[in-house]
């Protein structure tokens, strides 16, 4: 699934980004607080949820349409919905111009579906589909 392989590199590069103004912070370059906290904190989540998509299984691909697993702990739903608004945290600091990577609408879109498929799905609800087109 090509959107999968697109969130991949988002997050892959939203983490160099963050890598690199740990690097700046530490020469004394000067970002938002609220960016500098993110630099410090969110590397070890972002590289939990790069690796959730990594390793989905994707079954049954047939055109537009695929079966996607994904292994979450029970406890997960917290962290599934936190990393939602990190991502939202993100896209303003690149509206700013603070960062340079920007997820796309469909990416936004995935991982909306994703949080709201986690919690659905660890509370015992029937798995949903995700229309890309909306």
């Amino acid at each position: 699934m090509a959107i999968m392989r697109e969130a991949d590199i988002y997050i892959s590069d939203v983490l160099r980004e963050l890598q690199l103004i740990q690097l700046g912070l530490a020469q004394g370059i000067v970002v938002p607080n609220r960016l500098r906290q993110l630099a410090l904190e969110l590397p070890p989540m972002l590289t939990w949820a790069r690796d959730l998509v990594a390793h989905a299984v994707i079954d049954a691909e047939d055109g537009a349409v695929a079966d996607l697993r994904i292994q979450l702990r029970a406890d997960a739903s917290n962290a599934v919905v936190r990393l939602m608004g990190l991502v939202a945290e993100l896209q303003y600091f690149a509206r700013q111009g603070s960062l340079f990577v920007q997820p796309s609408d469909e990416v936004v879109g995935m991982l909306e579906w994703l949080v709201s498929e986690s919690i659905g799905q660890l509370d015992g609800e029937a798995p949903r589909r995700h229309d890309l087109a909306g």
